[in-house]
């Protein structure tokens, strides 16, 4: 039986108060995205913001520029960043059917840090469409370690899913070894480069969100035609195939696809991580389902306000300078795995 024609037959159900919990989720993330915006090291008054979105023209240069090109660029980023970050994560734990997966297991983090790393410290200076250089070369080598991992998975080109976590640490140790190594002979750009690593959405602006926001529409519109059969997967890979799902194309362009837009992300944040480890986790906690229909908008939701609400708290807490928010989402994120892993929860 084809699985197009076992697809219908599949009647979702509903969890208890679902609507209730997205319209609480929105609300959340408004007043998170609000929230950000208004509170640094310059307050900008309820008035203020009315006036942004209303009557523009009656803010002062500055007070403009500060709402504008600081605060709501690096909150617009944040807020895509960590639906990215929690959408891959979901993604990949579907397919490798393993909740311990998170976007940068098959080399993502690794390679993109590497190419960070190579034009920072090479201070290789350049722009292409408005990108500049050190977002590029991430994205490059990020993409290039995601190939090779898939590579090293391939076995009479079939992908086995083993292979490709080895193949990724594997990677991971590599490029993380010549990073060191070119840290240890060009030590005078270290800080920079290990600034970098931690993760950080300080000083980004509207160029960011644009390398990010095509990869993050894309990766969408696809996704939502493969959650119901992201959910036969959860069957087991030979029930899904006797349904009629073609597995192997399936995790080739989920894996695909997902790696592009974690690398999109790397390339411009660092390596910002837990989101997607954690997140997919929360959401099946707070919706009490499995059923990736439901799951995906909650994902979604709650890798922004995590997001967002982490970048928020590492910004106002200068101890003396500004924390990454890779840093703060480890420890945020650490606790509560290890809560998970005391109580025996289904992870």
């Amino acid at each position: 039986m084809r699985v197009n024609k076992i697809i219908p037959e599949i009647k979702p159900l509903l969890p208890e108060n679902y609507f209730l919990k997205l319209l609480l989720l929105t609300s959340i993330l408004t007043i998170v995205f609000v929230w950000s915006i208004s509170t640094g090291s310059t307050n900008i008054s309820f008035n203020e913001l009315k006036n942004f979105l209303f009557n523009p023209s009656s803010l002062n240069q500055e007070t403009y520029f500060i709402i504008y090109e600081l605060r709501l660029a690096r909150v617009v980023l944040g807020v895509i960043a960590g639906m990215s970050l929690a959408l891959t994560g979901m993604i990949l734990q579907a397919i490798f059917r393993n909740p311990l997966v998170d976007p940068f297991i098959i080399g993502i983090s690794g390679g993109a840090s590497l190419g960070a790393g190579i034009a920072i410290i090479f201070a290789l200076d350049f722009t292409f469409l408005g990108i500049s250089s050190t977002p590029i070369i991430a994205f490059l080598t990020a993409i290039i370690s995601m190939l090779i991992s898939y590579k090293l998975s391939l076995i009479n080109k079939r992908m086995y899913i083993e292979r490709l976590l080895l193949g990724g640490i594997a990677i991971s140790s590599l490029t993380s070894s010549i990073l060191s190594l070119l840290l240890v002979l060009k030590g005078q750009d270290a800080n920079a480069v290990i600034f970098w690593i931690m993760g950080s959405l300080s000083g980004k602006g509207w160029e960011s969100v644009k390398i990010i926001l095509p990869y993050m529409i894309l990766v969408n519109i696809i996704s939502i035609f493969y959650l119901q059969k992201l959910n036969i997967m959860q069957l087991g890979e030979e029930s899904a195939l006797n349904l009629g799902l073609n597995t192997e194309r399936l995790k080739l362009i989920l894996i695909v696809i997902s790696s592009l837009l974690a690398s999109a992300v790397v390339s411009v944040s660092g390596v910002i991580g837990f989101i997607g480890l954690v997140v997919p986790h929360i959401a099946r906690l707070l919706i009490k389902s499995s059923d990736f229909r439901f799951l995906y908008p909650v994902v979604l939701l709650l890798g922004a306000i995590i997001l967002v609400g982490a970048d928020t708290v590492s910004r106002i807490i200068m101890i003396p300078q500004e924390i990454p928010v890779g840093i703060f989402t480890s420890l945020l994120g650490v606790p509560f795995f290890l809560f998970l892993l005391k109580n025996n929860a289904k992870i």
